[in-house]
């Protein structure tokens, strides 16, 4: 609990700190450049699109456009907590999944949460209202990503997508495929990266579960102050974690400190992009998104609907207690990709989710035995470690035989598949 309060302290001071001692080094371009810009830096033709979903919140989504007539299945990249659409693309094409793709011929899009950076507008709510941030990853999951998806679909006349998660981008396609099953025939396949489901075997104990036995307290606390925005990124916080992580002292305590919560790896982490990346974190969401992880840490082996207590529960579910998932529901095509050294993603609880999903059509575990639940994101060689993975199973299921949706329709993707 020590750890969890010097983390708070640091972070909160954080929102204060306006000098660095010494002097730091001229920035990287693409430093604290929205997604669209940093597409074009990179030579690409970058795009905003925005989508308004059910519930009103209006969603702002990138599109890395090239190839916007492509005959393949359109690709669609939805990341993690905290992080929106550019940290897909800030390490250039020789890293980046997202530009790698757009040269193989697939037109690329990526998404970005309600309530993160790019996505803070409703129809009728104002960001400063607390009603506006009465939201989870299953509101995510039910509104979001069906708005999102229909839009690319209808955008480029395709019948189906790949969709890529990381993180919370995979628990939001798990609420989405299981909730709103007639969306499973809008994918070819799922990529999981790092999937976050189960939680009951996650190593992180030590920070987390101290945060999940509270969770009810901290959303009270919430509620009582109005403090319902965890992390929003603003120009003081994103331009102070670009000072300091010029200072080596300062490195070495935070990523000894965050290695804590996802799983120890320095020899895969990049000190030398580090500030550009942490120039565009955080990307913020809800305080109810953090609840809704702490109760699910709390349930271990279990996938539940968010709990809003007995009451609410009752008129909301029928039921005292909220309903799982129904994860045998899920019919679209599932590939999952994890490592051993993830405090989030245990294997064990991947195994689980597996167990349990009807059409796992690959288990793609990475090889490298320290690769942890952020390296997916801005870990060093990524093609080696699982990129080109998930690009070959891409262009094996962009062959004419896999149409993208249950039916035994003929497909409409392109005959010849990228080499």
């Amino acid at each position: 609990m020590e750890r969890v309060l010097l983390i708070t302290l640091v972070l909160g001071l954080a929102f204060g700190y306006t000098k660095t001692q010494g002097e730091v080094p001229n920035p990287d371009p693409i430093t604290f450049m929205p997604t669209d810009k940093v597409i074009d830096y990179w030579g690409y033709k970058g795009e905003t699109h925005y989508v308004t979903t059910e519930d009103g919140y209006i969603l702002g989504m990138h599109r890395i456009a090239n190839n916007p007539n492509s005959k393949y299945p359109p690709v669609f990249l939805q990341g993690g907590l905290l992080t929106a659409s550019d940290l897909w693309v800030l390490r250039g094409p020789e890293e980046d999944m997202a530009f790698m793709l757009a040269d193989l011929g697939y037109d690329v899009w990526m998404g970005n949460a309600r309530g993160s950076t790019y996505s803070k507008n409703h129809t009728t709510l104002s960001p400063k209202s607390t009603k506006f941030w009465q939201f989870s990853w299953h509101e995510m999951g039910y509104y979001d990503l069906p708005a999102e998806i229909d839009y690319i679909l209808e955008k480029t006349k395709k019948p189906a997508l790949f969709y890529v998660g990381h993180s919370m981008g995979t628990t939001q396609f798990y609420v989405m495929a299981s909730a709103r099953p007639e969306y499973n025939d809008k994918i070819v396949v799922h990529f999981s990266l790092a999937p976050v489901c189960f939680m009951g075997n996650m190593k992180s104990n030590r920070v987390i579960m101290p945060l999940a036995k509270n969770v009810k307290l901290i959303s009270s606390l919430s509620k009582g102050t109005g403090l319902v925005e965890f992390f929003p990124r603003t120009p003081e916080f994103s331009n102070f974690l670009w000072k300091v992580t010029h200072d080596k002292n300062f490195q070495t305590f935070f990523w000894s400190q965050l290695f804590e919560v996802v799983g120890t790896d320095w020899k895969l982490l990049n000190m030398t992009i580090m500030p550009t990346y942490l120039s565009h974190l955080p990307s913020g969401c809800s305080v109810q998104t953090l609840e809704a992880y702490g109760q699910t840490v709390l349930l271990k082996d279990k996938f539940n609907r968010f709990d809003y207590g007995p009451k609410e529960n009752m008129q909301r579910y029928g039921s005292a207690t909220p309903p799982p998932y129904n994860l045998t529901g899920i019919t679209a095509r599932m590939a999952l990709v994890y490592s051993y050294n993830d405090y989030f993603s245990h294997v064990k609880d991947v195994k689980k989710l597996a167990s349990l999903l009807p059409n796992v059509v690959k288990m793609m575990p990475i090889r490298y035995k320290k690769y942890n639940h952020v390296d997916y994101i801005w870990g060093m060689e990524p093609k080696k470690h699982y990129v080109n993975q998930v690009i070959d199973t891409i262009k094996e299921y962009t062959k004419p035989r896999y149409s993208g949706i249950s039916t035994k329709k003929k497909s409409e993707f392109g005959l010849k598949v990228p080499k």
